[in-house]
């Protein structure tokens, strides 16, 4: 037996010895396996089929009389099982959102069919043009970069259409937003319509100055003049807030973050007084053209942090 399990570790991956005894097939997993690895299961014979339920046995390799080890747990073919398989259906979606970004998500198709189309519900949905298209450097035009994260984004909104999305996070340089203002209103109004309860729009700056994406307040409106919306996020943007008859209130906003942005201080004086649960605001770098001043208190206020506001 030790010769011959020689003889099939000198031969290349995946052969089969055919010097091996009548009945047994001896495969080796890599020409430099350990001994432990061989799988030597006796397949049925032509006359006879193995009964349901029943597992094929092993011989020890490491033995030199041949004696039995457990049954195999699993059957000796290329297609393992599933090593997730007995998770509940339930626990899949939060799973998927630990995951950094989309395409984390959506290679964890490979693992099963029951993960093929999981990623598609996910709760969490991250858009990172570095994630999902990589630095740019292998791109010899900045723009065809910038469509292909466009082009990507695109397809798994149309394929996530119709599931719920609870967090929507998009992440994109400055220079890349000229090319990706003009789809970002679509972008935000689906998670919107999805009842998303966060939205971040994290743009990383540059040395280059390439102005501000000008976003309607009304996107955030879930209907009836009001935003189910819990976080909100928002950088590089030039808040256009609607007139105050035609105010959107948030009710359920607990954290407002602005960075790198634009609104009139009377404007986000009124949206704030709309904010009666927020408990966290961040002000970074907000050009706002005024003194800040609230209608009406914040009671649920803890946290408030102004940086560099003018």
């Amino acid at each position: 037996m030790e010769t011959l399990m020689a003889n099939n570790l000198a031969r290349p991956p995946g052969g089969i010895s055919d010097d091996a005894p009548r009945g047994e097939a001896t495969v080796p997993v890599s020409c430099r396996s350990n001994a432990r690895l061989i799988c030597r299961c006796k397949p049925p014979r032509s006359d006879e089929e193995t009964p349901s339920g029943a597992q094929p046995t092993r011989l020890d390799p490491s033995s030199g009389d041949g004696r039995r080890m457990q049954t195999c747990s699993r059957p000796c073919t290329a297609a393992a099982r599933d090593p997730f398989g007995d998770l509940p259906e339930e626990q899949l979606p939060t799973i998927l959102s630990k995951l950094d970004d989309v395409k984390q998500a959506a290679r964890t198709s490979l693992l099963s069919r029951r993960w093929r189309h999981a990623w598609k519900h996910s709760p969490k949905l991250t858009l990172d043009i570095v994630a999902m298209c990589g630095d740019g450097r292998a791109f010899v035009y900045r723009e065809l970069y910038v469509q292909r994260f466009i082009d990507a984004v695109d397809e798994i909104l149309r394929q996530r259409r119709g599931g719920a999305v609870e967090e929507l996070e998009m992440r994109f340089d400055e220079s890349h937003l000229p090319q990706v203002s003009s789809h970002l209103d679509g972008w935000i109004r689906f998670a919107v319509s999805s009842r998303a309860m966060s939205v971040r729009l994290q743009v990383s700056e540059t040395m280059s100055n390439h102005g501000r994406h000008e976003l309607p307040l009304q996107l955030l409106d879930a209907g009836e003049g009001v935003s189910i919306l819990r976080h909100i996020y928002l950088s590089s943007v030039s808040l256009k807030v609607p007139p105050k008859k035609h105010a959107i209130g948030f009710p359920n906003l607990k954290s407002l973050g602005l960075r790198s942005a634009t609104v009139p201080t009377r404007d986000l004086q009124h949206t704030l007084s709309n904010c009666p649960n927020l408990e966290r605001l961040d002000l970074y770098m907000v050009h706002l053209g005024g003194e800040l001043r609230l209608d009406r208190p914040l009671p649920r206020l803890l946290h408030l942090c102004l940086v560099d506001c003018r």
